[in-house]
């Protein structure tokens, strides 16, 4: 009885028996015999049929805020049913790569005095799941290591005053009241903006584009896209005298300032993104990668929202795309290789949320289903962009994931009632690694290609478990292993660092062999190789690290290395990576100041903070403050 109104007879909702109308295979897209077509409207399927614009009357886009309720639960129930196949199929989902999650959380279970609970693993390939995302911002990183940071950061932002959609309401309607109508139009003007930038090529020839959907609180889709242009850079398009009228509604910052203390942006009584920008004749970049675009002082002012303001206040912006598209478009040069990690952690940054731990007395469960559902926010247009299945992410390559395991441990999709069949089955199958070392034994050919590289030339076959030779396509492929954590697994670390340096391996004894010796691990034989030593290895770390983690990280991963390693010279290691390890706080601290004494010393107390967990402390690796006290540490 929760809409009466869009059922006036009494018409069923979807439900799992309503048959699909047959249609000859090929317009289903099955050329294979051996699948099966649906027999059965999925639930996609039946809210797009209720949610399609059609001549006659349709109540289900005519009912105002029952429409945004309805989309919204048609949504929130497509998903649930979704996961309720995930939670009701985990024993398809237990794989061993998930054995150091189970171990960590019995020894929190032990800890905790508690009884570990049951476990319910959300996977990666959920999409919009916490290891989907961080699946999706290492593939970008993958790309960027191979073609080097994004030239451009450009983000568009919905105009719900567009011409499209306000020309298609009904007599009497909002903008809001049509989320369906929001997210057909954003879409189409999304695809637009895609044509010109890879199509017409109006910045110049690009090299890759990244690009995340994201939606506002109050509902409207934006999207976050990173271009890498090839030689060719941007080009200078002509002024229109529409373009002033555009900017000023669209392209103003704020209004924010002294009068007003509440925008978001205020903090500390200062705007975070300091604004109003200085005037200057020529674009520069700052030490901390923040290019300072030219901003001439022209004398001309306008009044926006109560404010008067002139160029210091306007976002940067391309004359073209905003008067082609009359909406938001900012966009941005990224000056510095420092800014590409926050670009990529803020378009992968995942939902909004804010969860509330409520659990059994006496037992420590571990939900990621109910974590990723909980407390959520999800608006009407973000629900319809779902359901008409528009994608949240796209990359112009395809990344294939190479795994790396030491023998006989590669991850294995096993049901705990099963195991043996399991184990059998694997033992039969080839990994990534192992078919690579068959590929090495039976072409010569493949023998001089990197297996970091051999997706490059070679396409996986995941039924026969072979590499079959690259027909086409090759151009916009790139391969990327699995990362491996040093600290808590040095042998599989060696490998890895093996694999990147030698090509034609035929078995994991070729990998350790160096000058006709087998070495008894991958350690020796990287040592042998001179590939780390005692003081590289854990540079080399670093090194790899400082490419895709965030300085938070990088803090933890720098303090574990002071635990495990028993190197002399830590402090000269923190100081060859001190710009990565202080980045964020730079950001925050002294955005117009070199000084980076203040960052140096947060830094090194949540390191601290780390090493008392272990019995240990900074001044016992040459790790020393340079402030004289605690408190101004504390109080920054």
């Amino acid at each position: 009885m929760v809409y009466p109104l869009l059922f006036p007879y009494g018409d069923q909702s979807w439900g799992i028996d309503i048959p699909l109308q047959h249609r000859p295979q090929a317009l289903l897209g099955l050329t294979n015999q051996s699948q099966t077509p649906r027999v059965r409207v999925s639930q996609m399927q039946y809210y797009g049929y209720r949610l399609s614009i059609r001549d006659i009357y349709n109540p289900f886009l005519n009912a105002g805020r029952l429409t945004q309720q309805y989309i919204v639960d048609a949504y929130v129930k497509t998903e649930a049913n979704r996961l309720n196949y995930v939670r009701q199929n985990q024993p398809k989902l237990r794989v061993e790569k998930y054995s150091g999650l189970m171990d960590h959380l019995n020894n929190e279970a032990n800890e905790a005095g508690l009884i570990p609970g049951k476990t319910y693993i959300l996977p990666s390939s959920f999409a919009g799941s916490p290891r989907n995302m961080l699946q999706n911002y290492q593939d970008a990183m993958a790309i960027v290591r191979k073609y080097g940071k994004p030239d451009l950061f450009i983000t568009m932002t919905c105009s719900p005053k567009w011409e499209e959609i306000v020309n298609n309401l009904q007599h009497g309607q909002t903008v809001d009241a049509r989320p369906d109508l929001v997210a057909r139009v954003f879409h189409l003007k999304l695809k637009a903006l895609i044509d010109d930038i890879c199509k017409t090529q109006i910045f110049g020839v690009p090299e890759a584009i990244v690009y995340v959907i994201e939606f506002q609180k109050r509902g409207l889709p934006l999207a976050h896209i990173l271009l890498i242009l090839k030689d060719d850079k941007i080009l200078d398009i002509q002024i229109t005298p529409r373009l002033y009228a555009i900017i000023t509604k669209h392209m103003i910052h704020g209004p924010c300032g002294a009068h007003y203390l509440n925008s978001p942006c205020m903090t500390n009584e200062k705007c975070a993104k300091d604004f109003p920008k200085q005037f200057q004749q020529q674009t520069i970049a700052n030490s901390n990668g923040y290019p300072k675009y030219r901003r001439r002082n022209t004398g001309q002012s306008s009044i926006v929202n109560g404010k008067t303001i002139d160029n210091s206040w306007v976002v940067p912006y391309n004359p073209y795309l905003a008067l082609k598209y009359n909406c938001h478009i900012n966009v941005e040069v990224c000056a510095s290789v420092k800014s590409v990690k926050y670009l990529f952690k803020y378009v992968y940054k995942g939902h909004d949320c804010a969860n509330v731990v409520i659990q059994e007395q006496g037992t420590l469960n571990h939900d990621e289903i109910k974590t990723f559902m909980d407390s959520r926010y999800f608006s009407a247009p973000e629900a319809a962009w779902h359901l008409n299945g528009f994608e949240m992410h796209y990359q112009s390559h395809t990344i294939h994931r190479l795994a790396v395991h030491l023998p006989d441990k590669q991850s294995v999709f096993f049901n705990p009632n099963d195991i043996s069949t399991a184990a059998q089955r694997a033992s039969n199958r080839d990994t990534h690694l192992t078919a690579w070392f068959k590929l090495n034994q039976q072409e010569q050919e493949a023998r001089s290609i990197l297996y970091l590289d051999i997706p490059f030339y070679y396409v996986f076959d995941s039924a026969n478990c072979t590499w079959k030779l690259r027909q086409r396509g090759a151009e916009k492929v790139i391969g990327r292993m699995y990362s491996v954590n040093l600290p808590s697994d040095p042998e599989c670390y060696c490998l890895h660092l093996l694999l990147l340096h030698v090509s034609g391996a035929v078995s994991f004894e070729d990998l350790r062999s160096v000058n006709g010796n087998v070495y008894p691990t991958f350690l020796e034989a990287a040592k042998i190789r001179g590939l780390i030593n005692d003081d590289q290895v854990w540079g080399s770390t670093l090194e790899d690290a400082v490419q895709y983690r965030m300085p938070k990280q990088l803090r933890e991963l720098f303090a574990y290395i002071c635990v495990f390693a028993s190197l002399q010279n830590m402090n000269e290691l923190f100081l060859k990576y001190e710009q990565y390890l202080i980045e964020d706080f730079v950001r925050t601290h002294i955005r117009h100041n070199d000084d980076c004494t203040v960052c140096r010393n947060i830094a090194l107390r949540e390191i601290s903070n780390i090493l008392t967990l272990h019995g240990k402390k900074c001044e016992d690796f040459g790790l020393l403050s340079t402030l004289p006290n605690t408190d101004l540490l504390r109080n920054t």
